[in-house]
């Protein structure tokens, strides 16, 4: 009885077959609270099933104006394996200027560039409240990477960045997630800030991996 409970829960009361009844009614609420909480929270998702809608109809007007107009119910924003691109990021990037809400960011396995990054790091050098930024699977480079470590080094309120799956080097994704880890392990912005100072996180000189194909370059002339 109670696997039957939980497998009404999870369906619209439409597809259920049987008499109505208050165990029925129960479960019809709670799928309706559990739909609502999903729409406000998240514009745009993706399941294995979605996976194949174009970005157009995912990456809607009236999505980015919900981020625009600060839409207090609006916390994350999910676009997975989307087909999004630079052009589309910068246009993200516009409608969050003035938002005080969005603090989730995931954009894994789009098509996203360096110039996306870049455009995502400035608004970063001035948003206090995005604390994640899911960055996988894309095509950025160690030029992207940089800007983000440039960030991180005023930002003091990102706590998680993933760049997995790019052409990023190990030098890179170390310094930044150790910039990721002083922010995590503060206590206010300050305290992130004069560790960050202290400890001379310098993220602007070359990566071993940078270094060793200059050598190679240079011996092969």
């Amino acid at each position: 009885k109670g696997e039957r409970a939980t497998e009404r829960a999870i369906m619209p009361p439409s597809s259920c077959e049987e008499e109505w009844s208050p165990e029925l009614e129960e479960a019809a609420a709670l799928w309706a609270r559990t739909a609502e909480r999903a729409e406000s929270a998240i514009i745009w998702s993706s399941s294995s099933e979605e996976s194949s809608l174009s970005s157009n109809e995912e990456w809607s007007p009236r999505n980015l104006e919900r981020v625009a107009t600060n839409d207090p119910s609006l916390t994350e924003v999910h676009c997975y394996n989307k087909g999004i691109g630079d052009d589309e990021v910068i246009k993200l990037v516009e409608a969050l200027q003035d938002n005080t809400n969005v603090f989730h960011l995931n954009l894994r396995y789009n098509m996203i560039t360096d110039a996306g990054v870049k455009a995502l790091a400035k608004l970063l050098t001035i948003n206090a409240k995005i604390t994640h930024l899911w960055l996988g699977g894309n095509k950025i480079t160690s030029k992207g990477a940089k800007a983000l470590g440039e960030m991180l080094k005023i930002n003091a309120t990102v706590t998680e960045v993933d760049l997995d799956s790019n052409q990023v080097s190990m030098d890179l994704k170390q310094n930044i997630n150790r910039l990721v880890k002083i922010n995590r392990e503060s206590s206010n912005q300050e305290d992130a800030r004069r560790r960050k100072k202290a400890e001379a996180v310098w993220l602007f000189q070359k990566s071993n991996w940078e270094r060793d194909l200059e050598r190679v370059a240079k011996n092969s002339r």
